[in-house]
């Protein structure tokens, strides 16, 4: 095995913590949807439920990337989102 480690989709060659995230939120969304049937929250507050928390995660998760690699303040725009999309920070790959 040879670090780092992408998943092949064809021609597209993805790192895996992206992708790997964005199934954990959908299964998320899943079972919300499920678990909604049994609870008396309205539309409405559902809503803002989710949004929030969704966007708690993410904000989260992002901002401990940002704080784990504190060098990237000063570099170029691109070298930062590159590793917001790709970065973990230690929280999230413990092992």
């Amino acid at each position: 095995m040879t670090f780092p480690v992408h998943i092949s989709f064809g021609a597209w060659s993805l790192p895996p913590h992206p992708v790997f995230e964005l199934l954990a939120f959908a299964v998320a969304l899943a079972l919300l949807r499920r678990a909604r049937r049994h609870d008396h929250l309205a539309a409405a507050q559902r809503s803002t439920v989710l949004i929030g928390g969704l966007a708690g995660a993410l904000l989260g998760a992002k901002g401990l990337v940002l704080l784990e690699h504190r060098a990237l303040r000063g570099v170029l725009l691109g070298a930062l989102i590159t590793t917001l999309v790709n970065g973990a920070a230690c929280f999230g790959v413990m092992r």
